[in-house]
């Protein structure tokens, strides 16, 4: 109706000035309406759906471009496409150096689905507006990027003017920078500078980034020193190295130190090494405190619990919490249980969203169902993107399917702890 008044009588309007008033309300109105994320245009949008898949792209690329310059010391190429960086290493890196905080990497996973289906030629399975606001979303995280990088760039500057001069905070501040930025030697040749000039927040720092090199003899002796001088952050990441090296009991004591001193990532770490475990009772009580504190990993990892114990019910509303949450794994895992109790349509579209998302095994459990309907062809297709994707149980399933294999299994089962 409103679209009616928009090619309203232009004689009317030269008789009355404030009907044209009226109508300019009513436009505005209706241009707020369509702008609003699942109403569609009956109007010619500015841009065709070409030009805006274009925009989206060129972002994208931009988004990377920038991505490998500012880490690119520290970045592999991806081994699944001919780019330089990956979408997963460009969301890690913007994530782990504070250029785009949890909202951001929202919006970037629901720009990627996007880009992804674009790039896989799929734009005309794409609504519209889900399009323009991908495609929206991509342009302002580029703008986020490039004052980021520009800021860095003026702070290094003048970081090295000040640590010249001697100011210790300055020489921490620059080190970093660099450490984050991939300049790791640099880095840790500054950290030690100010280790040796008795900055004490250097040596829990000195500490992370051994630990991120995999130097764990250094990184812990380290940390135990951090945690002498009274570090509160130390004790956990200690835990967390030592959790890795499979010493449980020592990183058991640490992750309760630091539940103690108010660290609440701790809560969700603990409760993982003690599912591994199988005290599932204490894990349980963990998560749940874990998530009454706002961690978001403690609704998958509880969920991943409690439909281990069968409890289906109770983890499919946790997955569905932890979707809404923007946890990029619970799809394919919420999948898994769907698919086990026969709901398949749920299941099939969690599987698609898994894949778009990047979830390679998801190509392998959506055949599996698929091959199960007897939609064989959809299925073979599949089976063999998982084996382009180096997914290994792809290659008995499609065999299986062609009447050469054993019985198909997923080879991945639900993703763990976190």
């Amino acid at each position: 109706m409103l679209a009616n008044l928009v090619t309203a009588d232009l004689t009317l309007l030269e008789r009355s000035s404030w009907i044209a008033g009226l109508l300019g309300v009513l436009v505005a109105a209706y241009s707020l309406l369509i702008g609003s994320r699942g109403i569609k245009s009956t109007l010619e949008p500015e841009e065709t759906r070409e030009q805006v898949a274009i925009r989206l792209i060129r972002a994208f690329a931009s988004i990377e471009k920038l991505a490998l310059k500012i880490h690119g010391r520290d970045t592999e190429r991806s081994p699944q496409t001919s780019r330089a960086i990956s979408l997963r290493q460009v969301r890690k890196i913007m994530l782990e150096m504070g250029v785009w905080g949890d909202a951001d990497i929202i919006s970037f996973d629901i720009a990627v689905r996007a880009r992804n289906a674009v790039v896989h030629g799929d734009i005309e399975g794409i609504d519209s507006l889900d399009l323009r606001y991908a495609a929206e979303k991509a342009q302002q995280l580029l703008s986020k990027v490039e004052r980021w990088s520009e800021e860095v760039v003026a702070a290094e500057r003048s970081y090295r003017r000040a640590a010249s001069a001697g100011d210790l905070h300055a020489l921490f501040d620059l080190a970093g920078l660099l450490m984050k930025r991939g300049d790791i030697e640099e880095a840790e040749a500054l950290y030690r500078q100010a280790v040796d000039a008795g900055d004490v927040a250097a040596v829990y720092s000195l500490a992370l980034l051994l630990a991120r090199q995999g130097r764990d003899e250094e990184a812990e002796a380290l940390y135990r020193r951090a945690i002498e001088i009274g570090d509160v952050a130390a004790p956990y990441n200690l835990a967390n190295l030592l959790d890795e090296q499979g010493r449980d009991e020592e990183a058991e004591a640490l992750y309760r130190r630091a539940i103690d001193a108010g660290d609440v990532s701790a809560l969700n770490s603990l409760a993982n090494l003690l599912a591994r475990q199988g005290r599932d009772e204490e894990a349980e009580a963990l998560y749940r405190r874990a998530i009454d504190a706002g961690r978001v990993p403690a609704l998958y990892s509880l969920a991943v619990l409690l439909a281990r114990q069968g409890r289906d019910e109770e983890a499919e509303a946790l997955y569905r919490r932890a979707i809404k949450a923007g946890d990029v794994a619970a799809p394919y895992n919420l999948a898994n249980l769907l698919a086990r109790q026969g709901r398949d349509e749920e299941a099939e579209a969690l599987y698609r969203r898994a894949i778009k998302a990047g979830r390679v095994p998801a190509l392998n459990s959506l055949a599996n169902l698929l091959a199960r309907q007897g939609r064989d062809e959809e299925a073979e297709a599949l089976y063999r993107r998982a084996i382009d994707a180096g997914h290994v149980p792809a290659l008995n399933n499609l065999a299986n399917l062609l009447g050469e294999g054993a019985d198909a299994v997923d080879g991945n089962g639900d993703s763990n702890w976190r």
